[in-house]
């Protein structure tokens, strides 16, 4: 038998959430942001590994994580922001552990070729059953990243996120498409 397991969402801040907070969650890490204190440290274990996808025409620079996430993370003003798309996701058990981050990544190729940036981070926790739980977490921007950083959100991914979009429909890859 097989199980797949897919959610995305949309972070927001009028909500309590913010792009700050995701990454820390994402990457196993600790942050402060206006809503408080994060810390899920506790999972570094678990923690397969990270990337950042850029799409073509970004800055090199954005690829180091320092570079991203300041410009991610604190690019959004307004109180009740969307700071950006979440994507979990589930990976094959099957699949050993060194190529499960290249795997995820594959996975959202479709995205960064449309223009969105992304920070994926892959983790393998032990599941009910006492057998690997390899997940993706991916943290996709909606804004385009222009050399010099963020600009303009891109309205039109919207549709990619409708139930009638990529989701349910074609863009993302086969195999992420909810069952």
């Amino acid at each position: 038998m097989s199980f797949s397991s897919i959610y995305y969402s949309v972070v927001l801040s009028s909500k309590g959430y913010t792009a700050l907070a995701r990454f820390a969650y994402q990457t196993c890490a600790a942050a402060h942001d206006r809503f408080g204190r994060v810390d899920y440290r506790r999972y570094a274990g678990f923690r397969v590994g990270g990337v950042v996808l850029l799409p073509t025409g970004a800055s090199a620079g954005f690829a180091e994580w320092e570079n991203f996430l300041q410009e991610a993370a604190f690019r959004e003003t307004r109180r009740n922001a969307h700071e950006g798309r979440i994507l979990d996701f589930a990976l094959p058990r099957a699949v050993p552990r060194a190529l499960l981050l290249p795997l995820a990544a594959f996975t959202l190729l479709p995205f960064v070729a449309l223009g969105m940036s992304v920070r994926l981070d892959v983790e393998c926790v032990t599941a009910s059953d006492d057998e690997p739980n390899p997940h993706a977490h991916a943290w996709l921007a909606q804004r385009v990243l222009e050399r010099d950083g963020f600009g303009l959100k891109a309205r039109s991914w919207n549709t990619l996120f409708r139930r009638s979009g990529a989701m349910a429909g074609g863009t993302c890859a086969p195999w992420l498409r909810p069952g």
